[in-house]
This record gives C-alpha cells, structure tokens and sequence, in this order.
C-alpha cells in the first residue's frame, strides 16, 4: 500500500507561485523518494491554501481558447504547472451517481499500479477510498496471466489533509468512490520508469490481465507496419534496437516485418539472444495474432 506521510500540525498557507519556487530554489531530486517525502511539507502547505485552485482555474478561464491546452487527461484532471522534472495536477472526484449504478458491471476504477510516483493530498471533501496493495516488481517479468504475489490488502481514505506517497511499480491500488464530491492534489515526478509497463491486476486471481497503456509512440509505430511504407524500416530499426521499452521494442519489430517479411529470421535472432522474456512473449503473442497484447488476458 503507498506510504502514509505523518508530517507535523502545519497552517501555515502559501500559493502556488512559492510552492513552485520552492521546489526550484531547494533542487530535490524528485526521482529519488527520500527527496519526495522531504518536499511533502510544502504540499501540505499550498494544501492549506483552499482558494489557490480555484483562483487559479478562473485566471486561466479569461483565456478560454487556451484553457487547459496542454492537459491530455480527461474533465476531471487539471494541471495547474508544469516543469522539466514534474508537473503538479488536481484531480476531482465524483460520487457514483445512479444512472452509474444502473449500468450492469460499471466499475468506478480498475486495480492497477502506476510507472511513476505520487504524491498526493486530500485538497476538498470527505476522499475517495482506495483498496490497496504491494508486490515487487523485480520478480514479475510481466507477461499477462502471471501470478503476482499481491500482499498487505488494505482500505484507504485520502480525507482532507492526509497525504500519500504512490510508489512507481510496488504499490497496486483500485480507486472506491468518495462519499462526496473530493479533489487531491498530486506531484507528479518524472522519472525513467516511464518505460516500464503500466499493468492492470485480476484481484481475485492474483493475476496481471492486461496492460494499461498505449503511448503515442507505440501507436505510431504500429501504424507505420500498417502503412507498410519501406521508408519507415530505418527509423523503427533504431526504435527496435535501442529503446528499453519492451512493449515500444516488440511493436517495432512487428512493424519492421509486416513492412518487410523478408527480415523476419533476422529480428527473431536478435530477440532470441537478447534474453528479454517480456519482449520475445509479446513478439511471439503479436506475431501469431496481431493486437494480442491488447486484449484482456482470460482462462
């Protein structure tokens, strides 16, 4: 489950502006978790600043054609800054309303970790609830039906003030609707664990059943294959031979064959000798039925 942050009574309030500042002018290195967790007290502080979001929001309102231009979430995301090494967002959450309800097997959210961190706090109402879990990372290769070993089953409520650090590829979590309408704010580091799958987990099983996302650079490189275009095999060559994203290699090398089936021996060698089980599964999976590694995994 994240780790809960017990930091000291704290009201002083400060904006937006010095928050940001802060975490320039202090240069914590927001891929290294210690640095995160020493960073949270000035979280907590903009937390205690109730009318920065809104005031904020508004402000960027009187440009509507702009607002939220660079945010590729959905509605209920807002990013409120960002930087080369993070960015800082809110996020609203709903309760589930009845026609919700009325839908037959609606699910509010799906049990999944995440290839980043956060660090989050209740902003605004009651919380959402979230039922969580801890597996290691390093002893899962990652290829769909696997076992995981998913300990520490635990309910949470992000309540108003509590902060939470999510931990990249060790904390598994499924969002429960809140009581009432809630907002956290979430710093959010980047990191090179953007490379690592994102997975979604079968509670019941205790199995990885699919994967979560789908990058625009994987999905250009699928089009290229479908395009066919001989002109694209340079490009997803390099792709295939030097980017440590499995999912992001294996699409490559599919591309590289349906554009060119006469270099299908050569990319099997490569994959073989590379010794990278996670790629040779998908390779294998895409080869014998494209899009496999889209699909829910099921016995």
């Amino acid at each position: 489950m994240p780790l809960e942050l017990k930091l000291p009574p704290d009201t002083r309030s400060i904006e937006l502006d010095e928050y940001i500042n802060i975490l320039e002018e202090k240069n914590y290195d927001l891929t290294c978790q210690d640095d995160i967790i020493s960073s949270a007290r000035y979280l907590k502080q903009l937390n205690n600043t109730k009318s920065f979001l809104i005031n904020y929001l508004c402000d960027e309102l009187k440009d509507i054609d702009r607002f939220q231009k660079s945010n590729y979430y959905g509605p209920q995301v807002f990013i409120i800054h960002t930087a080369e090494k993070y960015f800082i967002r809110a996020v609203v959450w709903n309760t589930v309303s009845q026609t919700e309800l009325a839908i037959k097997n609606y699910k509010y959210d799906i049990c999944h970790d995440h290839n980043f961190d956060i660090l989050t706090i209740g902003y605004f109402g009651p919380g959402y609830e979230s039922r969580c879990y801890t597996y290691e990372n390093n002893n899962v290769t990652g290829i769909l039906g696997e076992q995981i070993n998913m300990t520490n089953e635990e309910i949470i409520t992000l309540n108003e003030g509590k902060v939470l650090l999510y931990r990249a590829k060790k904390d598994i979590h499924i969002q429960l609707p809140p009581a009432g309408l809630s907002i956290s704010l979430n710093l959010m580091p980047r990191s090179s664990k953007k490379n690592e799958p994102q997975f979604q987990f079968d509670e019941t099983k205790k199995q990885l059943c699919k994967y979560i996302q789908l990058s625009g650079s994987e999905l250009i490189v699928r089009l290229a294959g479908i395009y066919g275009n001989e002109r694209y095999l340079e490009l997803l060559d390099s792709i295939f031979k030097k980017t440590p994203n499995p999912h992001l290699k294996a699409h490559a090398a599919i591309s590289m064959i349906k554009i060119s089936p006469a270099l299908k021996s050569k990319v099997e060698k490569f994959i073989n000798t590379a010794n990278q089980p996670l790629v040779s599964d998908l390779f294998m999976k895409e080869n014998l039925n494209y899009g496999a590694s889209l699909d829910m995994f099921t016995t």
